[in-house]
């Protein structure tokens, strides 16, 4: 949630590889592929949003998993050289 809101926007991954640590055989990490983002189109009921895929890299599949997408703001600001000589 952002700023009290719903998050609205979602990116979607799919589960690529797994990996393991070499001596104790554990599983420590999932690569993961992007496939695309996608926002909340309609809300059918409570428990069942309509998604639209916005951009895809590829085709969205079942297992597909969403990840919320977070908008970084970065003010921008621009730094002159000093005029001035030493």
């Amino acid at each position: 949630m952002a700023n009290g809101l719903p998050t609205t926007v979602f990116e979607v991954y799919r589960p690529f590889r797994e990996h393991y640590d070499d001596d104790d055989d554990i599983m420590i990490g999932i690569e993961v592929e992007y496939v695309g983002y996608a926002s909340i189109a309609a809300v059918e009921s409570a428990d069942l949003p309509r998604l639209l895929i916005n951009n895809s890299a590829r085709e969205t599949r079942v297992g597909d998993r969403l990840l919320v997408r977070e908008e970084i703001k970065m003010k921008g600001t621009i730094y002159r050289p000093s005029l001035r000589k030493i």
